[in-house]
Formats: structure tokens, sequence, C-alpha cells
């Protein structure tokens, strides 16, 4: 884990702080009106935006951890347009003024039936020049050491690779769409071929319920206990296995505790794409040859819970 967001963006100076401690590379709990949507910034001299409460008088500094701010979107009296109330209020700002990163955060909640919409907004949004679709680690990595938009296809932390498994494990990634071979018991949630359907185990809580690919705990974490035991000790027949030191969590079958890449040639499939150009062709091996914007924004082809930010900013005209 590397960044952070506060729950309810209720967050303090003490949050910084923490988080300072805890090597967190950055947080992402700040809301950025128009008038301070800055770009990520890092905390050692204090907070440049969100100073609503005063929060920014205060003697913050934390050298080297990103603020990542979120950009306001106002919707006004009626929620149904959205993503497309967003539109005239973006109206090409990130693209053609300050380039500064436009972010889209979503939870499931606010996607409900309204699929289409976002398809149709990011489409328009791809249709642009030099967009490109990135996690918030990936932003960052450009930031520390950015490049024009001719050399960013070729950066090795703009691929986006997924492994080659050869069946559905609790791991996070889509791994397979031909269905899943393992047994697995009533109590694992079935949800067709989404990301880990039918090998996430749900837990039943008075709080809620949510899923786990590690084994249900016998209560509900919480401040005093946060890693109750788990029903099934580990062990245990039918009990699901961590992910050992020896194997990286994308490989990590935790139903057969099998892990599925034993060597350093294991296989990995680059799902990434050189975005639109205006002038140019891509080389066919990543590299984006063209114009002097370049976007950053999220994709959604791993679900809607992935953080992310949308950038325009110059490609030889930044520095």
């Amino acid at each position: 884990m590397t960044g952070f967001r506060a729950p309810f963006l209720n967050y303090s100076a003490d949050t910084f702080t923490i988080l300072g401690n805890q090597k967190f590379e950055y947080d992402s709990s700040t809301t950025a009106t128009p008038a301070d949507a800055h770009w990520p910034y890092t905390l050692d001299y204090g907070l440049a935006n969100d100073c609503w409460d005063g929060i920014c008088e205060q003697p913050i500094s934390i050298p080297g951890l990103w603020e990542i701010p979120m950009a306001a979107i106002m919707d006004g009296p009626s929620t149904m347009a959205i993503p497309h109330n967003m539109d005239p209020q973006l109206d090409g700002t990130p693209e053609q003024k300050d380039r500064q990163p436009f972010g889209i955060y979503l939870h499931p909640v606010h996607v409900g039936n309204s699929t289409s919409l976002y398809t149709t907004f990011l489409n328009e949004i791809a249709a642009l020049p030099n967009v490109w679709f990135v996690t918030n680690q990936q932003l960052l990595a450009w930031m520390k050491n950015p490049v024009p938009a001719t050399q960013l296809a070729d950066q090795p932390y703009m691929k986006c690779e997924r492994p080659v498994v050869g069946k559905e494990i609790c791991n996070g990634i889509e791994d397979s769409t031909v269905g899943v071979s393992v047994s697995v018991s009533a109590s694992v949630s079935v949800n067709g071929d989404a990301i880990d359907a039918r090998v996430l185990e749900t837990c039943n809580f008075v709080a809620g319920a949510w899923s786990t690919c590690y084994g249900c705990p016998k209560s509900a974490p919480s401040a005093a206990d946060p890693v109750p035991p788990r029903i099934l000790a580990p062990g245990t027949a039918g009990a699901r296995t961590p992910v050992p030191t020896t194997c990286a969590m994308e490989w990590w079958d935790p139903i057969a505790a099998q892990c599925l890449c034993t060597s350093s040639n294991c296989t990995f499939n680059d799902i990434a794409q050189t975005p639109k150009t205006t002038s140019g062709t891509g080389s066919g091996s990543g590299t984006n040859k063209g114009s002097d914007a370049v976007f950053l924004a999220p994709s959604l082809s791993a679900g809607l819970g992935v953080l992310a930010a949308v950038v325009a900013a110059g490609a030889a005209q930044w520095l």
C-alpha cells in the first residue's frame, strides 16, 4: 500500500504526520476547487489547498510525502446527468489551461445503472490527442522524472502487465473468462465471470458485509483487534492460505495454497495502449510521437475502485 485517502475525507495535521512516519508515498484526501487545483506537490512546506478550516496555517512539514488533490466537480440539483454534468465545467480546462491533474475517483454507489454514461464520457476523453489512463503511482513516477510525450509510453512504469495465470484465482485480477475450476463453499459469492468470480468469500457482520480472498475472521476487525483470528485456522481443511513471502500476490492461489509462478520467466501480457496522437504515429512498440499535450486518466477495465488521475501536461514545455 503506497497511498491513502482519509475515510469521509476527515483528516487532520496528525494524519499527514502518521502517513509520513509509515513511509506512505502519497495522500489524496484534500479537495481542490478551481482556485487551488494545484499539481501534486510534496508536503515539505505544508499544505497548499483545502484551506477553508485553517489547516494550511498549521506547521505541517512532511518531507517527501506527496499530496494529490482531488478536483471538485459540483453537480447541481440533479445527479441524473452524471458524469456528463462534468462536461461544461471541464470544457477543456485541464487540457488547455494549467494542465494540472484531474482525477476521476468513484465508488460503486456512484455508478449504479450509469455505466454507459461513464463509458461515453471516458471515450470522449480518449478521443482527444494524447490521452493517458494511469494510476496515481504512474502519475507520480512521471512527475519525479518527467519526460516528453514522445517518450512517455516507453517508460517502464507505463506498462500494464497482467499475469497469464490460466485460471481464475482470488488475486484481484481478471485472470480468466472461461469459468472457475475450483470447488468452493456456499459462503463464497457467485458473480458470473467478474474479477475473482466465485472465489471470493463473503463475510457477514452486523455493520455490513464485505468480501475477502483469505478467509473470514471470527469477528469484525476493530481498532482494538484489527486482525482477529480467522474462522478456519490456517492448516485446517477448507482454510485459505495467505500470500507467503516466496510468492507474488498476483500468482498466489489462496484456495489451493499454490504459487503459479516459481521462476523469473513467468508470462505477462502488456495490455497498455498507446494514446491517439495529433501528428505522427506510434512505433508499434509503445512509442508515442506527436503533440504537446498529455492526458492521464483512470482506466475502468480493472474495476471502478482504481485510484487514478487525469493530467494534461506539455510534452516539451513543462520545465
